[in-house]
């Protein structure tokens, strides 16, 4: 792009350069050369510059003026013609063409009316009146008219080269023109007329290459390009102008318009060199007609028949001419007769007019002549005024010099003198002001010596009073130190009974949420139970034998149908389960009988407490027997994992199983043990909590607690997936965990899963219970785990 534009800019200048050459004056660019003179400008058959110069197709050329026909052949034209290197109609087409956005087209209407005066043989030649065809399209933006021209294969390479040029700003301007145009609305019905436009038919108007520019141009300019149905008349691609707003694309970034370059108009321009080269094109051999001077200056020549016919035709068009000729005489003959006849009447009315207006005339001229006199007298006499008046101003100024300048002397006599006492007083000043200066010299000398004295008095007294200082602030020290050892005793003290207040506070707290998580537990079991009951009666429903079958496998007390009644309530039902026979009860039915136990919570801060207190006793009495006695605090954390599923409709082995662990654990609630054994004293403070989906939930634990559950054939997937996960988090932590197995063993592969998962897991194991099934079977496991 940027080497198109330089070669644009560079035939411009070169056309510029041309335009001087052809409006010299002497008109040397038309001149034929004699023979004796002949070497120099297009004429000259030797090529400048060279001994043996080379073609385009790297041919050697002759170099030499020996009259053979390849000499010729670099130079346009043929030797016999004359003038025959002078393009002169061309040159200035392709000057026109490129000067047309110049000043808004007025230089081209200038240059054109200037060849219409003084050339008007290149006025009138072909590429000039193409160029100017051009102009008037471009400048009425008729864009059919432009592309038309560009398609004719009468338009020359290089014209349609320099068309090129202004390609992009006419389809710009003919999109914008029937986006406003076409998709009207009919102000008596409504409807859409001309709303759709061929595709194929842009094409060939524009002049693109093919559908996809075309297709590429209307997108860029946000015209809307549909399909149409391939079997009917609508067929291919049609423009809705409808649905089309024109709107030019601007960078998202920076914000100017962005321009769409044309494709390469193969088909358009490309195609009109025919096969010929570059050098073809230079030599003018795809210029068109009239491109020369020689063709419009040479005529044809004519044969002796051709000659003679032409004559004949001359002299019969001249008599034709000549009888009307006469008859246009006899006519104006007439017409001047009756024209003198009324001029002379005119004429006559008109001098007797010119008559009166005369003697007004002479009046009026006496009247200004008289008025002019009396101006003219009154003109002398301002005059004679105002040149005495010029005269006296001029002897006043005169006056006022002479007496600027006396008053100018005496002020620089007076100056001199006013000079001559400034200065010697400032001698004298100078003299006395030594003097001073000497004396003041001699009292600040004095001066100094007195304050050195006192300077060195000064300091001894300062030194004396530091020392005092210094004693004094010692011993305020001393006394603030005392006092701050007694401050600190006093807020040490205030601080024991601050924290005996809080942690007293702190147990109400916890025993007050004791009560309230306990409450929440009863509440949680009624609930439970309430279920429970809720699904034995559904199962009642649903078929009578099968539940009383159920019931039987359940409590072997033999209950009828007629038991599930309404009158029975969930809290009679759960007693009654919990008298039955154990050894026949399925894991849910333990799980809610141990939930519904209650007093039977684990105290896991006085475990760790007694572990703690031996641990310490025993290295106390293996280090130091005699050790005064000591207290320490000990967190404790230990995280729960089990599955849960909440969202279960029923009652099953999972939320039975929760039950359970809520009602042996305080769960998020902190726990206090203290213990005192041989003066130590042992505070543990635990808090137990439930696993989470994520592994931050682990952070800060000191063990796990890790549950697996009974086998169950709805949950055996999710099951397995959730211990996985948790064995996961587990192994990356490194917590040490203790494993409550209370798989039935009544599926063997979950028996060899959850076996997989506790040997090959990662987990860190210090200990695992797998319990008997019964109610203290499960409770003594559970304890045993603590």
């Amino acid at each position: 792009v940027q080497q198109s534009q330089q070669n644009i800019q560079e035939l411009g200048q070169t056309m510029k350069t041309l335009n001087f050459y052809y409006d010299d004056a002497e008109g040397r660019a038309t001149l034929e050369e004699s023979d004796a003179d002949a070497m120099h400008g297009c004429q000259n058959n030797i090529v400048m510059g060279g001994e043996g110069p080379v073609d385009y197709d790297g041919a050697t050329l002759r170099n030499t003026d020996d009259g053979s026909s390849t000499a010729s052949l670099r130079i346009i034209g043929k030797p016999d013609q004359p003038s025959r290197g002078t393009a002169e109609p061309e040159m200035r087409g392709l000057y026109i063409l490129l000067t047309l956005n110049n000043d808004g087209g007025m230089e081209v209407l200038k240059y054109a009316a200037s060849l219409y005066v003084n050339r008007p043989e290149i006025y009138n030649s072909r590429p000039v009146q193409l160029a100017l065809s051009v102009f008037r399209a471009k400048k009425d933006y008729n864009y059919a008219r432009f592309f038309s021209i560009l398609r004719s294969p009468d338009t020359p390479y290089l014209f349609a080269c320099i068309m090129f040029k202004y390609v992009e700003q006419m389809r710009k301007a003919a999109l914008r023109i029937m986006a406003k145009t076409f998709g009207a609305r009919r102000k008596d019905t409504g409807e859409n007329f001309y709303d759709k436009y061929s595709l194929r038919d842009l094409v060939h108007l524009l002049s693109f290459e093919s559908e996809d520019e075309a297709r590429e141009a209307c997108q860029h300019y946000n015209l809307s390009v549909v399909k149409g149905e391939d079997d009917g008349a609508m067929g291919g691609e049609w423009v809705e102008w409808r649905k089309s707003d024109f709107r030019e694309k601007r960078d998202p970034k920076k914000g100017h318009v962005v321009r769409l370059r044309p494709w390469k108009m193969v088909k358009t321009i490309e195609s009109k060199l025919n096969g010929a080269t570059r050098l073809a094109v230079c030599r003018g051999e795809v210029s068109g007609e009239g491109a020369t001077l020689s063709q419009i200056r040479s005529p044809v020549p004519m044969s002796s028949q051709e000659l003679t016919a032409a004559q004949q035709q001359q002299q019969r068009k001249l008599a034709a001419e000549a009888e009307q000729r006469a008859k246009d005489v006899d006519r104006l003959q007439q017409q001047k007769e009756a024209a003198e006849k009324i001029e002379t009447e005119r004429k006559k009315k008109a001098e007797e007019e010119a008559a009166k207006i005369a003697e007004l005339k002479l009046l009026e001229e006496e009247k200004k002549r008289r008025r002019k006199e009396a101006e003219e007298k009154q003109r002398q006499r301002q005059l004679a005024l105002k040149h005495a008046e010029q005269e006296r101003q001029e002897k006043l100024r005169r006056e006022a010099q002479e007496k600027k300048r006396l008053e100018d002397e005496a002020r620089a006599r007076e100056a001199e003198r006013i000079k001559r006492e400034r200065e010697a007083a400032a001698r004298a000043e100078a003299e006395r002001r030594k003097a001073e200066e000497e004396a003041r010299l001699a009292a600040i000398e004095r001066q100094c010596q007195e304050e050195r004295k006192r300077a060195e008095a000064a300091e001894k007294e300062r030194q004396r009073q530091l020392a005092l200082e210094r004693a004094e602030e010692e011993r305020r020290l001393a006394e603030a130190k005392r006092r701050a050892e007694e401050e600190a005793a006093r807020a040490a003290e205030a601080a024991r009974i601050a924290e005996e207040a809080r942690l007293k506070r702190i147990r109400e707290e916890e025993e007050r949420q004791e009560r309230e998580w306990q409450r929440k537990l009863d509440l949680a079991r009624k609930l439970v139970a309430f279920r429970r009951w809720r699904r034995r009666v559904d199962e009642q429903r649903r078929g009578a034998r099968i539940t009383h079958r159920t019931l039987e496998q359940v409590d072997p007390t033999s209950l009828t149908p007629r038991s599930l009644s309404r009158a029975t309530t969930p809290t009679s039902f759960a007693l009654q389960s919990f008298q039955s026979d154990q050894s026949r009860k399925r894991p849910e039915d333990l799980f809610y009988c141990l939930g519904n136990l209650s007093g039977r919570k684990i105290d896991m801060p006085s475990y760790i407490g007694e572990g703690l207190v031996n641990a310490v006793s025993s290295s106390q009495q293996a280090a130091d027997p005699e050790t005064s006695s000591r207290y320490s605090v000990s967190m404790f954390k230990m995280v729960v994992i089990m599955p849960t599923f909440p969202d279960a409709d029923d009652v099953n082995t999972f939320e039975t199983l929760s039950l359970w662990i809520h009602s042996r654990f305080a769960f998020n609630v902190q726990a206090i043990n203290k213990r005192v054994h041989n003066n130590e004293h042992v505070e543990v403070r635990c808090i137990i909590v439930e696993s989470q989906d994520q592994a931050e939930s682990y952070a800060g634990c000191d063990i796990a607690l890790f549950i697996v559950p009974p086998f169950d054939s709805l949950r055996r997937d999710e099951c397995i997936s959730f211990l996985s996960k948790q064995a996961s988090h587990l192994s990356k932590s490194s917590i040490p965990s203790v494993i409550l197995n209370l798989d039935d063993g009544s599926d063997e592969v979950y028996s060899q899963m959850i076996r997989n998962l506790i040997d090959k897991g990662g987990v860190k194991i210090v200990g695992e219970a797998s319990p008997h099934w019964t109610v203290e079977g499960l409770d003594s496991s559970l304890a045993s785990c603590c």
